[in-house]
């Protein structure tokens, strides 16, 4: 198989690494004996299946809930024609004047000091005059990216996490740099796409595909792990976004009680009823809702795919109450469920390259280096 090339494009927390989706695609064409000739991403983040599948000459339709995943999505795969003319506009509006008043959310002035929101103020209108919609994306992204740099939060932090004595750093000076950086990215990945590749905003549990794909290539969000609307904040404040908490995958707040019915997979008995005592907790509550949600998804998944096609899905055990959380097991059930006819769980040494990311500081929010759960990850996967 070719080697794939991927960038970096955002501090987004949902991504790929060329090491796993090698894997993954070589397991789907053995599977299906050949690669496959359709390949959907229902999680697709910020695309870099996506990317990857095309880089390969396969095409490839990929779903995201996110806007901000969406636009990290088609930046990546539609950058601007001329990405030097349009690197040189995001320096210009760096050294622009700014507005004598800001006019961005209050909330977003609070973390980004009030000469950075003034400043915001003038790219904000600026963008909204620019005519090609690929490059309005890539200075929309450019602002984005450099939002969180220039904020009192912590730079390096995947959660927000507050410094009070933090003073924001330029926001211009932000945006020279992260639209450079995002220029390399788009050198490095674009030229190489060879086949048609296709991102969409929509739910993963409410797909309309019908027999239309002989390939799934996934990983679905992780319980109540990540807030994927509160961990880029800012963005969402900056651009007026629609906030869809509700629709989240392992969301966590929120949730009535409402368990009659339901019959979790057997991996995951003893952690609903009696580890999170069932609709008496947030968290057994929160694991209900999210059963329910990766069980419809698989659902619509299964119709999705043609006869005797195959589903690949990258999972991770994580670390719940100071134990071992089975999730691979419990998606392995689940998928078998539905009517996957095989399911196979292919273990995946633990290198530098994780599915599910190393531990983070309780403090902070920053990765480690050092310190690493006992998780076991896994690729699923699954045969119609």
């Amino acid at each position: 198989m070719s080697a794939i090339s991927l960038g970096w494009f955002h501090r987004y927390p949902a991504r790929f690494s060329a090491e796993v989706l090698t894997l993954m695609l070589e397991g789907l064409t053995a599977r299906l004996g050949r690669q496959p000739s359709r390949l959907l991403d229902p999680f697709a983040g910020t695309a870099a299946s996506i990317s990857a599948a095309s880089q390969l000459g396969i095409p490839s339709v990929g779903i995201e809930l996110s806007p901000l995943g969406l636009l990290i999505a088609q930046v990546r795969l539609g950058p601007p024609q001329d990405l030097d003319k349009t690197v040189d506009l995001a320096e210009e509006w760096a050294r622009s004047t700014s507005p004598a008043k800001p006019t961005c959310d209050e909330e977003l002035a609070g973390w980004i000091g009030r000469s950075n929101a003034r400043a915001l103020t003038g790219y904000l209108y600026r963008l909204a005059h620019v005519a090609d919609p690929s490059k309005r994306r890539f200075l929309a992204l450019a602002i984005s990216g450099a939002l969180r740099p220039s904020s009192v939060w912590l730079p390096g932090s995947i959660k927000p996490q507050i410094d009070p004595t933090r003073k924001p750093p330029r926001i211009g000076d932000q945006l020279i740099r992260v639209a450079r950086s995002l220029r390399r990215d788009c050198l490095l990945e674009h030229p190489r796409l060879l086949a048609s590749a296709e991102i969409v905003l929509g739910d993963a549990t409410q797909l309309r595909y019908r027999e239309s794909f002989d390939a799934i290539l996934t990983s679905p969000p992780y319980f109540v792990t990540y807030d994927y609307f509160d961990v880029q904040r800012l963005t969402y404040l900056a651009f007026g976004w629609p906030v869809r908490n509700h629709d989240q995958v392992g969301r966590s707040s929120g949730i009535e009680q409402d368990g009659h019915g339901f019959l979790p997979p057997t991996a995951l008995n003893d952690w609903y009823f009696v580890k999170f005592n069932h609709e008496g907790t947030v968290l057994g509550r929160a694991l209900r809702l999210y059963v329910q949600a990766l069980e419809r998804h698989l659902r619509v998944a299964y119709r999705a795919l043609s006869p005797r096609s195959v589903a690949a899905y990258a999972v991770a055990d994580s670390v719940r109450l100071g134990e071992q959380f089975p999730l691979v097991a419990a998606m392995a059930q689940l998928a078998k469920r539905v009517g996957f006819t095989t399911v196979e769980i292919e273990p995946r040494a633990i290198t530098s390259r994780r599915i599910l990311p190393p531990g983070r500081s309780r403090r902070t929010g920053r990765f480690t280096r050092g310190h690493t759960y006992a998780i076991r990850e896994a690729v699923i996967f699954a045969t119609k």
